[in-house]
């Protein structure tokens, strides 16, 4: 048997645990595109879709959906991008996750490796209390590419607005720092991760954290793919009632369209 087939096997018997431990997660709507869209094997156009779910009926009634979808195209030096996911769950009649989130991106290629690009990120997340967030911003993103090695770093000045379900509000700025990893293992599996940090411009100790890592498998060619994600995040400055750490793991079936 393969590695393959056998990492294949991994993700089928992990997919129901990971749905349920994913049930609680915060959810991060100011990252801007998962590592499959920004570094995907496409020159001129692709269209991404993920989809996960679960269904119960019985003892436990309980409803899970998971949708992403992405699309990209370039134009000579501009590339533009758009992003969304939603995220809905039901137990024993009450919904206890609801989470949607849109981006649009811009990126300026001023060499091979650096760019510059601007983003609009908005979201909504009941069970951590959020009504709406957008997040904007622009900044500088460099490339490293060596053999099997990629690595990408960025930092970005990015201006929030929140509204929250208790009426309240905040507007601020902030700083957007986020570095990306993979490593090819081989043709067909790879590892990686992702750090995204944001903390305000006037409390440096009042910060939003996302980390990742993941292994990537292939299936079919380039179009079909699973991926096994291990995610931290962490908010200094929650909403009342809401904790400031969670942890999940989330698996993802991709779909990837292109040329």
């Amino acid at each position: 048997m393969s590695v393959k087939h056998i990492l294949l096997i991994f993700f089928l018997i992990i997919i129901p645990c990971s749905v349920q431990a994913e049930m609680y997660l915060r959810g991060e709507d100011t990252r801007t595109l998962p590592p499959e869209q920004l570094w995907g094997e496409r020159k001129s156009w692709g269209l991404d879709f993920d989809l996960g779910g679960q269904y119960y009926k019985g003892n436990v009634d309980m409803t899970y959906l998971a949708v992403t979808s992405g699309a990209f195209k370039k134009f000579d030096r501009h590339s533009f991008y758009v992003h969304g996911n939603s995220i809905f769950q039901k137990w024993s009649g009450q919904t206890i996750f609801n989470q949607m989130q849109g981006i649009f991106r811009y990126d300026f290629s001023l060499t091979d490796k650096f760019k510059l690009f601007a983003f609009s990120t908005h979201g909504h997340n009941k069970f951590t209390r959020l009504h709406y967030r957008t997040s904007n911003g622009i900044g500088p993103w460099y490339d490293f590419f060596y053999k099997n090695i990629k690595n990408g770093v960025s930092i970005a000045p990015t201006q929030n607005s929140e509204w929250y379900i208790s009426n309240g509000k905040d507007h601020y700025l902030s700083l957007s720092f986020r570095n990306l990893f993979e490593l090819a293992l081989s043709k067909h599996v790879k590892i990686g991760s992702d750090i995204f940090v944001m903390p305000r411009l006037t409390r440096w100790e009042d910060l939003q954290f996302y980390g990742s890592a993941y292994i990537q498998t292939l299936i079919y060619k380039d179009l079909l793919s699973l991926k096994l994600s291990f995610v931290d995040e962490y908010d200094t400055n929650p909403q009342p009632g809401i904790e400031k750490n969670d942890m999940h793991i989330a698996t993802s079936l991709m779909f990837h369209v292109g040329k």
